[in-house]
């Protein structure tokens, strides 16, 4: 029988489930779960002291890793794109879909549909950040749901990371909206220095868990340290958003005849192409989260961002 004492070899990079920087020292064995010591509870049991999952709260065994030979970001690109069928990928994406979906569907004049609002998008940024723990503390884990008790400070963290790579898009149009003379190529431009500039806030404040990581000092750095694999990732972001954009033209247009028609069969038709639209756009974000976790699991080292 194995002393319960004796530290188990787990196989491959495990880290803790909730502090992705931090590597595994314990595993629930009825979650298969691991964690660092913040995230297990001491118990005093029979004159010895144990620790505990806290979500299960059984006894977890003390385990160190063994790194597994880590493939490229190269050859995990093409796995990003099968990632969110494997496990109950599926449901979580349908689940994330109708939310998204819900969005088009509350009004932000009242505080109660401002409330709404700022749920949903506190839940959509903590699914992302889920998406990315996942992938950089085990990348053969399979999506799940994240832990939405924190709804309201993701939703600011989400909108700190806006600002911080918009500020000069946002700025621009509001000039534009009080009859200054703004070209057309400005405007463009500011948006695509943003989309630039926003992949990277994003990783950093998710991996962080702090608005405060969105700013240039982090960010600006950490986009010079590994320009060859965050460029190829921004060029697919870029393309992922180009399709986005398409979709919320034809889902508009969708939207239209639905507030319009008459006919049954149009109706059915254009709520069928809302659907899709909507699944695939998260279906695209997931694939898009995914591969910003295989880009930190692939520059790390370079990041330095918690250290080697």
């Amino acid at each position: 029988m194995m002393d319960p004492a004796a530290p188990a070899e787990i196989h491959g990079a495990r880290f803790c489930k909730f502090h992705p920087k931090a590597p595994a020292r314990w595993l629930c064995n009825k979650c298969n779960r691991t964690f660092c010591e913040l995230c297990v509870t001491s118990r005093n049991v029979g004159g010895r002291t144990i620790k505990t999952c806290r979500s299960c709260g059984v006894e977890c065994a003390p385990v160190h890793f063994q790194a597994a030979a880590q493939k490229s970001f190269y050859a995990s690109l093409a796995g990003s794109f099968t990632y969110p069928f494997k496990g109950a990928g599926i449901i979580v994406v349908i689940c994330a879909t109708i939310a998204y979906a819900a969005l088009k569907f509350v009004s932000i004049r009242s505080l109660y549909g401002i409330a709404i609002t700022i749920s949903i998008y506190g839940g959509i940024f903590l699914f992302m950040q889920n998406i990315i723990h996942t992938t950089t503390s085990d990348e053969n884990e399979d999506m799940g749901f994240p832990d939405f008790s924190e709804t309201f400070g993701a939703a600011f963290q989400l909108f700190v990371t806006f600002i911080a790579s918009f500020w000069l898009w946002i700025a621009l149009t509001i000039a534009k909206w009080n009859d200054v003379e703004i070209p057309v190529e400005a405007l463009i431009a500011s948006r695509i220095l943003g989309l630039i500039y926003f992949p990277m806030a994003l990783l950093a404040v998710a991996m962080k868990d702090s608005p405060a990581a969105a700013n240039p000092l982090i960010v600006l750095p950490a986009m010079m340290k590994a320009p060859v694999e965050y460029g190829i990732t921004v060029l697919f972001l870029l393309v992922v958003y180009g399709i986005s954009v398409v979709g919320d033209m034809l889902s508009g247009n969708a939207g239209t005849n639905m507030m319009f028609t008459k006919d049954m069969s149009t109706l059915f038709i254009s709520m069928g192409i809302k659907a899709a639209l909507g699944l695939v756009s998260v279906y695209l974000l997931c694939v898009t989260m995914r591969i910003l976790g295989l880009f930190y699991n692939a520059s790390k080292q370079k990041l330095g961002w918690f250290g080697r």
